[in-house]
């Protein structure tokens, strides 16, 4: 069976290759002090254990969206590496634009715009929520796949897919009764574009940097 995948901004799926996954790496979290450390078991799935690897960062990413305050992530295979400063900054900096997306992808835009309309007639609303469902820009969608494409690109290419996509944004045309949500999107793109130029200047700047490399003991 030939797999699928949802293109941005184009509300369709096209053939393509499987979808992406992070690994599927168990953890742990220790806290000494005030020091709060993930440890991963890479070895276990046989995990590539470098944050270098898409894979391996998405999975951090997952961790770090349901953990807080963490201050080093260890990923553990046949040795140890310690992942400190400045990539644990680039991984929240990743982790905060993730977030933002995922938050924006909340609105429904029917629920938001049309739902309690009393001026619309049932039939009307009901091919309102089609529209709306295969819309290419109904944030539901749209939103989400900038959140999956922060695990998915290597973060020196997310502001380019970011311009592209706030470029196809803006130059959108819709009905009229469209424009209030596609104004409130294009809002969100413009508050969104802070966190995006600030990751983006990080990125240039900086590089993941390992802690010298401990045994595992195993």
């Amino acid at each position: 069976m030939t797999p699928w995948r949802t293109v941005a901004g184009e509300g369709k799926r096209t053939k393509g290759a499987e979808a992406f996954r992070p690994c599927a790496c168990e953890y742990n979290l220790e806290r000494e002090a005030d020091v709060s450390k993930v440890i991963v078991h890479c070895k276990e799935t046989g995990g590539p254990a470098s944050l270098k690897e898409r894979v391996c960062r998405a999975r951090v990413l997952e961790i770090l969206s349901q953990e807080v305050n963490v201050d080093s992530v260890v990923l553990s295979h046949f040795r140890e590496t310690q992942y400190a400063r400045p990539a644990m900054e680039l991984l929240h900096r990743l982790e905060r634009v993730t977030a933002g997306f995922r938050h924006l992808a909340l609105r429904n835009p029917f629920k938001t715009y049309f739902e309690a309309r009393a001026d619309m007639p049932p039939r009307d609303k009901k091919d309102q929520e089609k529209e709306c469902s295969t819309c290419p820009w109904n944030p539901m969608t749209f939103f989400d796949a900038l959140s999956k494409s922060v695990n998915e690109m290597e973060p020196s290419q997310l502001y380019e897919r970011f311009r592209a996509d706030a470029a196809r944004l803006l130059g959108a045309t819709k009905p009229n009764v469209c424009n209030p949500c596609l104004a409130a999107s294009r809002g969100e793109m413009e508050y969104m574009s802070n966190e995006l130029m600030e990751l983006r200047s990080f990125v240039l700047f900086e590089a993941f940097r390992v802690v010298a490399p401990e045994p595992s003991g195993s």
